[in-house]
């Protein structure tokens, strides 16, 4: 089997671009290929930006995301990180409502967060059909504890359309579906 996978790299991120090819070249050894392609889209918001301009950003980032989407038709969107998410995500839910994708979005609250969500985790919260955290404090009726997240860790079977914040398979600690 050959999968289709795109990953979405903030335009001003230099080191992704490499750390993407180094990963699927390591998938490919021994297992059966896997077709991606690297996409680039404006950061949301940069480190130290003010909020004033990161309203002009999002929008800019949001509308460059809506071909990105369109042309990947995503059944899975798993992600994680500030600038690039959120206008990503934004652009799925809107097509999930269309009918145009149905697309299960997996929100991986970043590992520097340990006392609180990050803004991207609190934008994404009611949008993300399976919120992780990696932080036992973080945890909250309907997230996933998953504990430290490495690089290699096999990612579940995911129905076409997953409950909102159901656990995933094997995640351990407290988790469950938001009611």
């Amino acid at each position: 089997d050959s999968a289709r996978v795109v990953y979405v790299i903030a335009s001003s991120d230099h080191k992704s671009t490499a750390l993407v090819k180094a990963f699927e070249a390591g998938l490919l050894r021994g297992r059966s290929s896997t077709e991606f392609q690297i996409q680039r889209v404006y950061r949301a918001r940069e480190v130290q930006q003010s909020w004033v301009t990161s309203l002009f950003t999002t929008l800019w980032a949001t509308l460059q995301a809506v071909p990105t989407v369109l042309s990947a038709r995503p059944e899975v969107l798993l992600c994680n990180g500030p600038g690039t998410c959120v206008p990503v995500v934004l652009v799925t839910v809107l097509c999930n409502a269309l009918g145009i994708t149905a697309c299960s979005i997996i929100f991986s609250e970043s590992l520097a967060a340990v006392t609180s969500l990050s803004l991207t985790g609190r934008l994404l919260w009611p949008l993300a059909d399976v919120f992780c955290v990696q932080w036992p404090r973080l945890m909250r009726p309907g997230a996933v504890y998953t504990g430290f997240l490495p690089a290699d860790l096999p990612m579940p079977e995911l129905s076409s359309h997953t409950e909102k914040h159901s656990p995933l398979p094997g995640a351990s600690g407290e988790g469950g579906s938001a009611g």
